[in-house]
């Protein structure tokens, strides 16, 4: 089960992956937006 936050970073992600590099990811991470897990996924989906 994905974190609420997952669609919406992952959106993010495909839209301004320039933004939201893995820098971005893993403090979305560190505030609990989404797992490490999750970060994973969406680097992996790109």
């Amino acid at each position: 089960m994905h974190s609420a936050m997952f669609e919406i970073v992952k959106s993010w992600r495909e839209t301004t992956p320039d933004v939201w590099n893995d820098t971005m990811l893993k403090t979305a991470v560190s505030i609990s937006w989404i797992t490490d897990a999750e970060r994973t996924e969406i680097i992996q989906g790109n």
